[in-house]
């Protein structure tokens, strides 16, 4: 889902860049991912499942995820509609 104008994402590592946990607009967030793709130097993901509970909104994706030569992940995000 693109992100809306004006929104904003939470991301604690993001201190480690941007000084900040809490990067605003299009423009910051575009940024903050270049620096970080840049340190990180390999990104990879493979889906493993998605799973949705419509009663509490929620949407939870596993994935493996390689960045950096560390593996293994998982994200949990608000849902609007599942």
């Amino acid at each position: 889902m693109p992100l809306r104008r004006g929104g904003a994402v939470r991301k604690p590592k993001a201190a480690e860049i941007a000084g900040t946990t809490v990067l605003e607009g299009r423009q910051v967030i575009g940024d903050y991912w270049r620096q970080a793709l840049d340190r990180i130097g390999t990104l990879r993901f493979r889906l493993g499942h998605v799973t949705c509970d419509v009663e509490r909104r929620e949407v939870v994706v596993f994935y493996e995820a390689t960045l950096g030569g560390v593996t293994g992940a998982s994200a949990r995000v608000d849902a609007l509609q599942c």
